[in-house]
């Protein structure tokens, strides 16, 4: 069984590798992404916790 973890800080983020991870766990990079270094970016994440579906609660 694979098992993912959050996240917890910037550092860990920004020190994250994908190889440490299994592929079926990250999915497919993004295509014609260019990353901008003079403009900010938005990071959305999910809430690992569930309570989204009412089987989760």
């Amino acid at each position: 069984m694979l098992i993912t973890h959050p996240i917890l800080g910037l550092e860990e983020l920004w020190h994250w590798e994908e190889s440490t991870v299994p592929h079926v766990l990250v999915g497919d990079s993004l295509q014609n992404y260019c990353r901008r270094h003079d403009y900010p970016e938005t990071l959305i994440c999910h809430d690992m916790k569930g309570g989204y579906l009412a089987e989760d609660r």
